[in-house]
């Protein structure tokens, strides 16, 4: 997909997502979080859930940080699926240093992939946008609800042919807020003993459920 085709897809993921979650009761492709949903409790045994946190910074351009709209899933047996969860409030932040979320997905038992996460950066008179490819690979095991990790990503310069943040059109707000020249670092990591507490803080349901540890992999 070409640079242009990137950013027109975002624009479309946006103005849906400002929308609000009535919309995507009526296209299959856009889902609320699994936590989020408040129309469909947990069921685990029907569809299990995983469970992750996402930091993302903009050391590049500080005063932009990266706020995420949408995360893509996609599945690993037909390499074409693909689902979109919408992504809502961050659950902590802090000005021109980062900006962190609890994300939770429910799909049939199976391996995925977190394919883009896109979201934008806003000030007067710029609005940037990031659509960004992660590439973790995951699995959802039958009946339960996992724990995938902590995904930390961090928007600098680009060097080389690294990928891009984003697309590098309108090149003003682009440039302003690094994504047109940037690029997203991105690691994984084990923070089970911090954020599986937060979840169950955030969301109380899930006290009734173990949650079991199963780390994606970059």
């Amino acid at each position: 997909m070409n640079q242009t085709a990137r950013g027109v897809r975002f624009v479309i993921i946006c103005l849906i997502s400002i929308t609000g979650s009535s919309l995507f009761s009526g296209c299959s492709g856009f889902r609320p979080m699994a936590m989020e949903n408040k129309s469909s409790p947990l069921q685990p045994a029907t569809r299990p859930v995983g469970l992750f946190t996402l930091k993302t910074s903009n050391k590049y351009k500080p005063g932009f940080q990266p706020n995420v709209y949408s995360i893509t899933i996609i599945s690993e047996q037909t390499k074409k699926e693909k689902t979109v969860f919408t992504v809502t409030k961050p659950i902590r932040q802090e000005k021109d240093a980062f900006i962190e979320y609890l994300v939770s997905v429910d799909l049939p038992a199976g391996k995925y992939t977190i394919g883009e996460v896109s979201g934008i950066s806003t000030a007067i008179l710029i609005r940037g946008h990031f659509e960004f490819f992660v590439g973790a690979s995951f699995e959802l095991l039958p009946d339960k609800i996992v724990y995938l990790g902590h995904i930390n990503m961090v928007n600098r310069k680009r060097v080389g042919k690294e990928p891009p943040s984003g697309s590098p059109f309108p090149l003003v707000d682009q440039g302003a807020t690094g994504y047109g020249d940037g690029t997203f670092d991105v690691t994984i990591s084990d923070q089970s003993g911090r954020d599986i507490p937060l979840f169950e803080q955030t969301y109380p349901e899930l006290k009734k459920y173990m949650v079991t540890p199963n780390l994606m992999k970059k």
